[in-house]
């Protein structure tokens, strides 16, 4: 009783297709044995420091614009500094961006968050819940439980062209939950994915990884499909008092194809779909999660300089424990959502964009041993529209940009988000930028469904200010600055229940607010030709204060447990024409103490991969926390690990 009634989506037939996904292409790639190598040495070419000062991003304005003229503290991490790095998967190349906090607490489970509210670290990263996330335009923020479930958002590597990290508030063009920062995952079009790629690992950690891509072109559409497999081990060991293993194993198959299609008078089309089981083992129990989605985009540019942008998405989600129902976590969610956004000059100073969107999640709860969500299930519809304006006040110098959602939910209604921005060029080299925002979370169900809350969890606010600059100093270093003190209120709290109606002693509420203050720097250095260091450190204070005598002190920690200094560096060198050095340092203060929460002391994590490029294949070994025999990020710590790495690219 209380199993969920799932469609027949079973891990098997994922399986099977991603099966048959690798068999074909391993059969295709005889076909392209005497082509041209996608691995050539032009891929070991650096890109300049004035090629990264001009990069193009979106996460902003949802207008490509540079990022040296962007009024937000924003990071771009692209495809060169992920794919040499030692990221495994997704949420590692995530964290490369140094204006971020993260946390890896087992095999499978990431906290990422900016500027604080991570959690507490044995919740796995989902109390992180401040944070939007965008998978080429699909938001993957759960509704259950707030947060993201990184454990099955992943890519090939390769096929990754940016990722965009905002931290501070984006709620007036991404909409809500996207309260202290967004991160937008771009991944390269069909067009630039052309030919085979194939690698594949073996360590003592990640114990075998399988990535398989092939591009080809029909007609006049560009087209790609994958597949990929991944087995990771245990991330602790240990015995139980009654001799059964302690284990949190993991593997995860996953197929999907990628279509871009030029259309006539600057029309362009994608359509692209992903298809995933994930399952995680801890002895002789098991967790899976499995999901499927599709998403199109249509967008047309117009004689007068406007365009327009249409696209729609379905998503589906499983996860559970299939042999009991003692899972905290037991759901099937299906969401669909529609958005149009339409950019115009209204004059030669005034570039305006309109958007709306319209969204719609259906989901279907389990009644476990420690949940109950009532309803049990729960359709959420979502309207939001917004506007933003580009306001050219003095032309290459001054720049205003003022905007506003508008969104209507089902937990608490009418919801507003506006923000304003600043740029001030004060030379080509030289900019200061400054916003004023205000932003929202809205409840989730676990905040406003299940038994211990109630229908009064309102949402959380923030209004954010904020003051940075950019500074291209040479040719050779480029630096950047981000201050900002944030003012949260209604945040989420556990208190005495006082009303004789509800049946717990315990009830969440929003009897807490706080403030937090900090700031980022970011330096690119190129030290030669060959050599490229990137490197950035973040410091964060909060401060929580409770409205109320009824709030439990488990309440503050369950919000934020975060480290007051954090430090990044990314070197990145070649070592003559065919040989690539590269080295990865993480640092993080210790994680405080207080009432309710052990202190988990700082750590230092390095990482060094080495990479020999002969004709079609590159090989790569990688060694991961090397320091130490365990790094403690939470938990009992991630293992110290070595794995080889060999890729073949033919075009």
């Amino acid at each position: 009783m209380g199993q969920i009634k799932f469609i027949p989506f079973k891990a098997t037939l994922v399986k099977f297709s991603g099966l048959i996904l690798l068999s074909l292409l391993h059969i295709v790639a005889f076909g392209q044995a005497n082509s041209d190598s996608l691995l050539s040495t032009g891929d070991l070419r650096m890109m300049s420091l004035d090629q990264l000062m001009n990069m193009e991003v979106t996460s902003i304005s949802n207008n490509p614009e540079k990022i040296s003229q962007v009024a937000s503290a924003i990071q771009v991490i692209n495809n060169e500094e992920i794919v040499r790095s030692s990221a495994i998967r997704l949420p590692e190349a995530v964290a490369l961006a140094t204006n971020l906090q993260s946390t890896q607490v087992n095999s499978h489970d990431f906290g990422i968050t900016a500027r604080g509210f991570n959690g507490l670290p044995s919740a796995g990263g989902i109390l992180a819940n401040k944070l939007l996330v965008l998978s080429d335009g699909r938001s993957i923020y759960t509704p259950i439980l707030g947060g993201v479930y990184w454990d099955v958002q992943n890519y090939i590597l390769q096929d990754i062209d940016r990722i965009e990290v905002v931290s501070g508030p984006g709620g007036t063009l991404w909409g809500a939950n996207a309260v202290n920062g967004v991160i937008n995952i771009v991944s390269k079009s069909a067009e630039e994915t052309q030919g085979l790629y194939a690698s594949s690992s073996i360590g003592t950690y990640l114990e075998r990884k399988t990535n398989l891509r092939y591009g080809f072109k029909s007609g006049k559409s560009f087209v790609r499909v994958y597949g990929q497999f991944m087995e990771l081990g245990s991330s602790f060991r240990g015995k139980m008092a009654d001799t059964s293993s302690i284990s949190d194993r993991y593997d995860m198959y996953q197929a999907g194809f990628r279509l871009d299609r030029a259309l006539d008078n600057r029309q362009n089309l994608t359509v692209q779909g992903d298809l995933y089981t994930g399952t995680q083992h801890a002895g002789e129990d098991f967790s899976n999660t499995d999901g499927a989605n599709i998403l199109g985009r249509y967008s047309k540019e117009f004689n007068n300089g406007s365009d327009l942008r249409i696209q729609g998405y379905y998503d589906y989600v499983w996860r559970g424990t299939p042999r009991d129902s003692n899972d905290i976590v037991q759901y099937q969610l299906n969401t669909y959502e529609l958005d149009a956004k339409y950019r115009f000059k209204l004059n030669d100073w005034n570039n305006v964009m309109v958007g709306v969107l319209y969204q719609l999640r259906e989901d279907q709860t389990a009644v476990t041993a420690t949940t109950n969500y009532i309803p049990r299930e729960r359709s959420m519809q979502l309207y939001s529209v917004f506007f933003q304006d580009e306001i050219t006040v003095i032309p290459d110098v001054l720049k205003a940009t003022i905007g506003s959602k508008f969104l209507h939910n089902v937990f608490t209604g009418f919801e507003v988000q506006p923000s304003a921005r600043l740029n001030y060029s004060i030379s080509d080299n030289l900019s200061v930028w400054g916003a004023i925002s205000r932003a929202v979370r809205l409840p989730s169900r676990f905040d406003s469904d299940i038994t211990v809350g109630g229908d009064s969890f309102d949402s959380e606010k923030l209004l954010a200010y904020e003051l940075g600059s950019r500074w291209k100093v040479s040719n050779k270093l480029s630096l950047s600055f981000a201050g900002y003190i944030n003012n949260y209120d209604d945040l989420r709290s556990l208190d005495v229940n006082t009303n004789p109606d509800i049946p717990y002693t315990v009830v969440l509420a929003n009897s807490q607010r706080a403030e937090s203050k900090g700031f980022e720097l970011f330096s690119n250095l190129s030290i030669m030709n060959q050599w490229r260091i990137r490197a950035g450190y973040s410091f964060f204070e909060n401060v929580i204060d409770q409205k109320s005598q009824l709030v439990l002190a488990v309440s503050e920690p369950f919000e934020s447990v975060d480290p007051k200094h954090t430090f990044r560096l990314q070197s990145i060198s070649n070592i003559g024409e065919n040989t690539e050095l590269d080295v990865l340092l993480r640092v993080n203060s210790k994680l405080r103490r207080s009432d309710t929460q052990e202190e988990v002391r700082g750590y230092t994590g390095l990482d060094i991969r080495l990479a020999r490029k002969i004709e079609s294949l590159r090989l790569s070994l990688v060694g991961t926390n090397l320091l130490k025999p365990h790094n403690p990020q939470a938990g009992l710590g991630i293992p110290r690990s070595v794995f080889l790495r060999i890729e073949i690219g033919i075009q």
